[in-house]
């Protein structure tokens, strides 16, 4: 069973789908636009390639070569100190500064290796400044390590030629402490030999060159197109959405409803025309109101509506008659028309000239029924100056037949006829011919337009 939220969502995605379909150039002009921005992006974005070389650190080298995880963070702050930083742009000839600011160090996964990372604008210049960086960092370990042997094998090396000069002064009454002496020196001379193997050992080495990357590091130019042509999705449904807004012609019955704030029926291209007469009746509940009945058609030029309006009412018990109000004079619509005189139970009259002008607004401001019928495509300026009239009166729309461009409904010269000929038959009045100054009705009417155009523009 759906939630109103998911009745709500689709709803929403129905009138995305249904605003693209309408606007699909407009939407395929943004997409295209989107795919064009992600590809410039990717254009202009600026070249970085990063080239590693890693460095192990052996245990070979004694107690100072620890590979504890503490130590191994130690050697990690070394490789970007700024003597190793100093010595690796003398072999590499690169600027210090832009070495250090394209340098990093990792130590996967806590081992004895250490992952020498640097970041430049080109490929070459990438795998220069990652394999001088780690070769500097060996040498420099190497030079301490050495430093460090040499301090220890110093007091050692002092203790041996004491030894030696003991022994060269003993007699030969003094064998026994001469060959502890012997003893001592040996042991210390094997000591010597051990510093000496540390010092000119090295403690670390290269185990994988940088060499130069084949692409650039980064998004690659796809993943911008594709990044590029999802903002376009994205952007033309916006696009499609915002141009419905901002239309002025009548083509989605949901959207054309909300405008007008009164149920909108759809009559499609094989839409029977009676089928639409009476959904819209339906919809209205014309067949369930009390006579006298006027229901006003109103459209911006003839449509066979009313006269389906007519024909279907005719149903009910009494006179019905179909009425157009072209060519009626200010006078007769001041007294009263269409409820002037011979009132009919039911009263269908067509409005599809001038259905801005203050007479038309007058007309059906009389109506009880006030119907819209519009061809889709049809602008609606002259819709929306009779409404606004119609409103400053107040009356409201009660509904509309949005029409396909080949709907049986949209104009056929029989229906005009018809009503041309039904009204003829009405009694005569003053001549139309003469001039005539503003009725009351229609003056009354052109107050209120004033006042609401004079509001719309405050």
């Amino acid at each position: 069973m759906q939630t109103p939220e998911d009745t709500a969502a689709s709803l929403q995605l129905d009138d995305m789908l249904r605003a693209v379909r309408r606007r699909w150039p407009t939407a395929l002009v943004v997409m295209l636009l989107g795919l064009m921005v992600g590809i410039g992006l990717a254009s202009a974005a600026p070249k970085n390639y990063t080239a590693s070389t890693s460095v192990v650190i052996d245990t070979a080298a004694g107690a100072t070569a620890s590979t504890s995880a503490s130590e191994m963070a130690t050697e990690a702050q070394t490789v970007t100190s700024t003597s190793v930083v100093e010595r690796a742009a003398e072999l590499s000839g690169f600027d210090a500064s832009t070495l250090r600011d394209g340098l990093t160090v990792s130590n996967p996964d806590s081992s004895r290796v250490l992952r020498i990372t640097y970041a430049a604008d080109t490929a070459d210049a990438a795998a220069a400044g990652a394999n001088a960086v780690g070769q500097a960092y060996l040498d420099q370990r190497g030079e301490r390590a050495k430093a460090q042997a040499e301090a220890s094998a110093a007091p050692i090396k002092e203790r041996a030629e004491a030894l030696r000069n003991q022994l060269s002064q003993m007699t030969a009454n003094q064998s026994a402490l001469a060959s502890a002496y012997g003893q001592q020196l040996a042991t210390l001379e094997a000591r010597l030999a051990d510093l000496d193997l540390t010092g000119d050992a090295s403690d670390g080495r290269i185990v994988s060159q940088a060499s130069p990357p084949t692409a650039a590091a980064g998004p690659s130019l796809a993943i911008y197109a594709v990044g590029g042509l999802f903002l376009g999705v994205v952007a033309a449904v916006g696009a499609a959405l915002l141009r419905d807004r901002l239309s002025r012609r009548a083509r989605d019955a949901r959207l054309l409803s909300q405008r007008l704030d009164a149920p909108v029926v759809t009559a499609g291209r094989r839409t029977d025309a009676e089928d639409a007469i009476r959904t819209l009746a339906l919809r209205l509940d014309l067949h369930e109101r009390p006579d006298p009945l006027v229901v006003a058609v109103v459209s911006p030029g003839p449509t066979g509506v009313a006269a389906g309006l007519s024909k279907l009412l005719r149903n009910r018990e009494g006179r019905t008659r179909l009425l157009n109000a072209a060519g009626v004079s200010a006078r007769r619509i001041d007294r009263g028309w269409p409820r002037d005189r011979g009132q009919a139970n039911v009263t269908v009259v067509e409005l599809s000239e001038r259905i801005d002008n203050p007479l038309a607004v007058a007309v059906a401001s009389r109506a009880d029924v006030v119907v819209l019928a519009l061809p889709a495509g049809a602008r609606l300026g002259a819709v929306n100056r009779f409404l606004s009239l119609l409103h400053a009166t107040g009356h409201g729309l009660d509904g509309a037949l949005l029409l396909h461009r080949r709907s049986p409904l949209v104009l056929t010269e029989a229906p005009a006829k018809e009503a041309a000929k039904e009204a003829a038959k009405e009694p005569a009045v003053e001549a139309d011919t003469a001039p005539t100054a503003p009725s009351r009705a229609t003056g009354r009417i052109a107050a209120a337009a004033r006042a609401t155009l004079n509001l719309n523009g405050a």
